[in-house]
Order: C-alpha cells, then structure tokens, then sequence
C-alpha cells in the first residue's frame, strides 16, 4: 500500500491511500480529510518505531498502547462533559 498526502490546503490536507486490488489490475484511490492536527500526527509517526518493536514480542497491547495513550491525553485532554451532554444511565 502507498500512501500520498495532498496539502493543497494546509488547514484540511487530504490522505491518499494507494492500494492495488488483488483480482484486478486497477488502483483503488481513497481520499479523506485528515482527523489529527499537524502536533498529533507527528506525535503519531514519532511513537511508530516503538509499536513496530513492540509487535515482534506480542506487547503492543500490554506495553506500548498504556503509555501511548497516557501521553496523548496528557498532550490532548479530552474535554469536560457539558452539562447537556448525553450521560448513560
């Protein structure tokens, strides 16, 4: 699979993905606007060279994604539920 970006626009780049069907000889385009800011992607390809150490051995799941996650959201807290908000009862 190969992967293009397209920043036409800065403020909503656009994501190619490139991915050749097996029972054809066609090449299948998928376009969408990226769903992380610029920070979060870098943060993203940054953590890439610890998750591919971490498949080899099985602890992707006990190992890289807890400290991934206690990264992003100490970079990316989630906003405080609004109090119109929809609450599961």
């Amino acid at each position: 699979m190969t992967r293009r970006e397209i920043h036409d626009n800065p403020d909503t780049p656009l994501t190619v993905i490139l991915s050749p069907s097996s029972h054809t000889n066609h090449t299948t385009v998928m376009m969408g606007v990226s769903w992380q800011t610029p920070d979060q992607k870098v943060f993203i390809e940054e953590h890439l060279p610890a998750y591919f150490q971490h498949l080899p051995d099985g602890t992707v799941k006990s190992a890289f994604w807890p400290d991934f996650f206690n990264k992003w959201f100490k970079a990316w807290p989630l906003p405080e539920p609004s109090p119109t908000s929809s609450r599961r009862r």
